[in-house]
């Protein structure tokens, strides 16, 4: 299913008590991160009441639409859930910043770097370290996986520390505005509490350039409703705003102060808008067929106990007009009334139903493997084909070529917006802390959790050095694949000083 549009319609703060929330023009692409977002939370409950509101005449039959009890509210089944979109989630995440990255000032680093560009990388790091960067972008990381996207947001709290820090937005509590496939305005919001009469409180933050708005709105469940002063609520009392709910923004920052982040483009159920779709999206009946194997594996395992069976008069009785029933853990049961003088009557007859492991283990794997492609993963990442031998670095790429592929991809997304919101960090430690660096824009270098055989690169760059196949600037970018710009042209300039290249023209640069 596409979407007709491409710029995503305004949503201002609301007016009216009867808005819709969240609004209606949001509704389809809210359902598809929701339905995201019950896969990868693991909560059974949720999936239960997703698939089970759906209509049997236009979806297909789900394990998890079917009910767990039957009419007299007896349970008829034990429903497994396989963690399927958290695991995937999570190695997205840890490919990305399971190793710390590096926030650089390029200027910081050239051969006649000046103090300031130094004294900025030495509190950029400081920022980095004190503010704990690193775990939030790794959370923010396993919640885009999993929605599909993740809103970073700088915010400032003096009475908390006195520096920037950075937080993340989950992509199914903001409204965003794309417009060409630029964020220019987005609402964040989060529901309070809901009182004994079900009146909903909710706190919506709208975001636009230059512009920050808090409101505080009581409603229903599906009405925004009115709104409140935010002194009314404690969870809004304490905010720095003043009589309007505006924030003061530092001078500097006259554009959005948020960025977005897509997990993954384009958006195949969304074509033409730039919200992202999530690791799994697509696979969704393949990780519900996931969860039925497993529960009849399990089944099969519980009502496979081996047991035997007794004549009746050869167990204890209860006593007359007690009743009977079946209990799967007893091991000595008898459910038939045996004739005493019958042959075999007081013999004991073992059961054991067959456990279908193999089966099950088989069917379980495809599915699985089905789902880790579908995200663009290898099978090697998730432990699978491995033979259990030491292997290079180059072997483990080449096994995990497609997993590469996608990481390096998803690190286009991420590299310029956090290197936007590094720098506003600084802008926002200058002008509201009292910095005195100047804010200045990093580059963000990742790291490579695999990275290549020093001997095997080194052996390499010999082979096309003696073929006369390579120049030195080429020999540099595979040596040290992290330097660029004014960086890699130093580091050139220092090997042809040392290997006494660097001469100057005999010619006088006569032709």
């Amino acid at each position: 299913m596409s979407a007709p549009w491409v710029d995503t319609p305004r949503v201002p703060m609301p007016t009216d008590a009867k808005t819709a929330w969240p609004p209606k023009a949001w509704a389809p692409v809210l359902a598809d991160i929701s339905e995201a977002a019950a896969w990868y939370s693991g909560d059974t409950s949720a999936l239960a009441g997703l698939y089970g509101k759906q209509d049997s005449s236009t979806s297909r039959r789900r394990f998890w639409s079917t009910p767990n009890r039957d009419r007299q509210g007896q349970r008829v089944r034990q429903k497994l859930h396989v963690p399927a979109a958290a695991d995937v989630a999570t190695a997205s995440a840890d490919l990305l910043f399971g190793e710390a990255p590096k926030l650089t000032i390029p200027e910081a680093h050239e051969e006649s770097s000046d103090t300031e560009a130094k004294d900025t990388q030495d509190r950029l790091d400081q920022l980095a370290g004190q503010t704990g960067l690193t775990n939030t972008l790794l959370e923010a990381a396993e919640i885009c996986s999993g929605l599909g996207g993740v809103y970073l947001r700088p915010w400032w709290n003096p009475e908390i520390m006195p520096m920037p820090l950075l937080s993340t937005v989950h992509a199914d509590h903001a409204v965003p505005r794309f417009v060409a496939g630029v964020l220019v305005e987005v609402t964040f919001w989060r529901t309070l509490h809901v009182d004994a009469g079900s009146s909903v409180w909710r706190h919506l933050e709208h975001h636009q350039h230059g512009r920050i708005e808090h409101a505080l709105f009581v409603g229903g469940k599906d009405a925004l409703g009115i709104r409140r002063p935010l002194a009314d609520h404690p969870d809004t009392a304490d905010l720095a705003v003043d009589d309007d709910g505006l924030v003061d923004l530092p001078e500097s920052i006259d554009g959005l102060l948020v960025r977005y982040v897509p997990n993954m483009l384009p958006n195949r159920r969304r074509r033409g808008t730039v919200v992202g779709r999530s690791d799994t999206a697509g696979a969704e009946d393949l990780m519900d067929a996931l969860d039925e194997t497993w529960t009849s594996w399990l089944r099969d395992i519980r009502i496979g106990q081996a047991r035997i069976i007794v004549a009746n008069e050869m167990l204890s009785r209860a006593g007359r007009g007690s009743g009977a029933s079946f209990d799967l853990d007893q091991e000595v049961f008898s459910p038939l009334e045996f004739d005493p003088t019958a042959d075999g009557a007081k013999s004991i007859t073992p059961v054991e139903f067959k456990i279908r492991t193999e089966e099950h283990a088989a069917t379980a794997m495809q599915l699985w493997q089905q789902i880790v492609s579908t995200g663009g993963y290898s099978q090697q990442t998730f432990g699978m084909q491995g033979d259990g031998a030491n292997q290079t670095a180059t072997e483990v790429r080449a096994r995990e070529g497609r997993t590469l592929r996608t990481t390096k991809k998803k690190q286009r997304y991420w590299a310029p917006q956090v290197e936007d919101v590094a720098e506003i960090m600084l802008i926002i430690d200058r002008e509201v802390f009292g910095s005195k660096v100047t804010p200045m824009r990093p580059r963000l270098d990742f790291e490579d959790g695999l990275v290549d055989d020093p001997r095997t690169t080194a052996e390499t760059i010999e082979l096309l050095n003696r073929a006369q196949a390579i120049s030195i600037e080429t020999r540099v970018r595979m040596a040290q694949p992290q330097l660029e710009g004014d960086e890699l042209k130093a580091e050139v300039e220092r090997i042809r000083a040392e290997q006494g290249l660097a001469v100057d023209d005999p010619t006088g640069g006569l032709p």
